[in-house]
């Protein structure tokens, strides 16, 4: 988006003054804003000449309404020009606009209490209006939502990426009907697809083997978070990362993407690599160093991709300093440490309730509702894990 001040001199107003306005040129196209200001002098630049009456109060508004189209700008970089103008002045002037199917998204996402969740409907806001900014509920129906699938196809997204984007406008209609803001549902003849994924799990073998790999120095803080997540039964990184201390020996946290309460019980195991790296300001030192989590958690992805055997090779100046990796495992993320101790677990006969209400899951929450389920079972579904895997040898790379 750029913006210039245009002072119209073609024509005065009834104070013989000529109108001030801002030029906007958005996605190709210039529109003009009227900035509801005047000057009895034509000038340039974004400051009233000062040989004008209140120039310096002029000049403080022109700004304001400046920087008020640069933030309606920023927020939505997509919006059609004739629909950026119509929001620029809506929110200078007050002018009223039909509220689009883009601002409930916002709106409902912005009650979510997980940052994660947030960013979620922001995303879909911003996917929703680069396919049809002007979406409205009343517009939305079967064939919009099946086109809607096929433009994410056509940027690249995969099935079970387009279901979140679809699921997100599901909950958008189910609280405006709520609300009574709509009476339309067009999801009652949608289906939205999903896909089975390959699960993401290392076998007791390969988990082994990561846990006693000889890691280069850098990775080996990375290499024994995952493993501590593992006896964490698979806790998520950034509700470990933002623990602030244990409680009575147990790990107890609401999870940041559900809410839901966990109660874990923290082995030896567990508590020999809480020791090894605890934190100042934190249960562990890994954001001690003013790193946010999500920084941290990206490093964490990478490393862990990297361990394996490496060598020195000589580069395109014929000098030995290029790393060649063979990587142990090139796919592995810290989302796999919540399937290694479910898989695990399932290997060992544990019952599917136990390992259902460990990993927090929504039937089992549902569950709950009846049921005063027992943490004990869970800890020693844990202690039973944990002890398979140290009775496994890695196997040799």
């Amino acid at each position: 988006m750029k913006m210039q001040v245009y002072v119209d001199g073609s024509r005065k107003n009834g104070h013989g003054e000529y109108g001030v306005y801002i030029s906007v040129n958005h996605n190709g196209k210039r529109f003009y804003v009227n900035t509801g200001l005047s000057s009895p002098t034509k000038f340039s630049g974004t400051a009233f000449p000062n040989s004008i009456p209140n120039s310096q109060a002029k000049t403080s508004r022109l700004m304001a309404i400046w920087l008020k189209i640069e933030e309606i700008g920023l927020r939505n970089p997509d919006l059609p020009p004739h629909m950026m103008k119509e929001y620029i002045l809506a929110e200078i002037h007050g002018r009223p606009r039909t509220k689009r199917l883009t601002d409930y998204i916002q709106e409902f996402g912005n009650t979510r209490t997980a940052p994660g969740t947030r960013d979620l409907y922001k995303q879909t806001a911003r996917k929703v209006g680069r396919f049809d900014a002007t979406a409205t509920f009343n517009s939305v129906d079967a064939d919009w939502l099946a086109r809607l699938e096929q433009y994410c196809r056509t940027t690249g997204m995969h099935t079970n990426g387009i279901s979140i984007v679809l699921r997100n406008i599901r909950a958008v209609f189910n609280w405006a009907i709520d609300k009574e803001l709509t009476t339309r549902y067009p999801f009652r003849h949608y289906r939205i697809k999903t896909e089975t994924t390959r699960k993401r799990a290392l076998t007791p073998e390969q988990f082994a083997t990561l846990r006693d790999y000889p890691c280069e120095p850098w990775q080996v803080q990375y290499r024994d978070i995952f493993v501590l997540m593992v006896y964490l039964i698979g806790i998520n990184g950034a509700d470990l990362l933002q623990l602030r201390g244990l409680t009575d020996g147990r790990c107890v946290y609401h999870r940041q993407k559900t809410g839901r309460l966990y109660d874990i019980a923290v082995q030896p195991e567990a508590k020999e690599i809480i020791d090894r790296y605890k934190g100042r300001h934190w249960l562990l030192a890994c954001l001690d160093d003013g790193r946010q989590y999500r920084t941290y958690m990206h490093q964490m992805d990478e490393a862990l991709k990297k361990i394996g055997p490496a060598r020195i090779i000589k580069d395109k100046c014929g000098k030995m300093r290029k790393v060649e990796r063979s990587p142990l495992f090139p796919e592995l993320t810290t989302y796999w440490a919540r399937h290694t101790w479910a898989t695990t677990a399932a290997k060992l006969d544990i019952p599917r309730d136990t390992i259902a209400k460990a990993l927090g899951h929504a039937d089992s929450m549902t569950a709950d509702i009846y049921i005063d389920f027992d943490n004990k079972k869970i800890d020693e579904a844990n202690r039973k894990v944990i002890d398979y895997l140290n009775g496994v040898r890695g196997q040799t790379p």
